[in-house]
């Protein structure tokens, strides 16, 4: 759906009522680059979600033309930092300047901050002295086809019931599995 439908909020609330589900438990991720060429009426999708206690997080931030402007029009739950800071952290000192400051501006305005393109062992120590406490990538789990993860969140839930407390998230995107920087395995 786009957020230029003006059924869009409608046809969601639709769903979580049908599903029993509330708002707050459903995130929308929505591309900085795609907000800045969104017309001024699809702004307000955003803002309905949002009324109905839907989170907003703006993904890709610091990617392509994303603008911190939208951080203030729009009333975001969540920031996504772009995985590209994380692959040239060891050798990028500005990188650790901007990853920090993200997380800052997130506390600052309260909103979470989830940090994408966390591949290894060795980012995710980086990132966790900096205040990351929620990251997304390959460390925890490569993509996986939609009926994989339901098989890989039966078996966690077997072997490891700690997987499924507060601070972990799987995104409804089914090919990433999130959890926060400083329970990685």
């Amino acid at each position: 759906m786009q957020l230029t439908n003006p059924e869009l909020t409608s046809r969601i609330k639709t769903i979580l009522s049908a599903h029993g589900t509330p708002g707050p438990s459903l995130t929308f991720e929505l591309s900085g680059s795609g907000l800045l060429e969104a017309p001024a009426t699809a702004l307000e999708s955003p803002v309905r979600l949002q009324m109905m206690g839907c989170r907003l997080s703006i993904d890709d931030l610091g990617a392509g033309f994303s603008s911190l402007q939208r951080l203030c029009q729009l009333p975001f739950n969540e920031i996504k930092l772009d995985g590209e800071f994380v692959r040239t952290l060891e050798h990028e000192p500005r990188c650790r300047a901007v990853i920090s400051s993200t997380l800052t501006l997130g506390e600052t305005l309260g909103m979470t901050v989830v940090i994408e393109g966390i591949g290894t062992e060795e980012q995710r120590q980086e990132l966790v002295p900096l205040g990351c406490n929620q990251g997304q990538g390959y460390l925890r789990e490569r993509p996986m086809s939609g009926a994989d993860l339901l098989s890989w969140l039966d078996a966690r839930r077997i072997s490891d019931p700690s997987v499924f407390q507060e601070g972990y998230r799987y995104d409804d995107q089914p090919s990433l599995a999130t959890g926060k920087c400083g329970h990685c395995h």
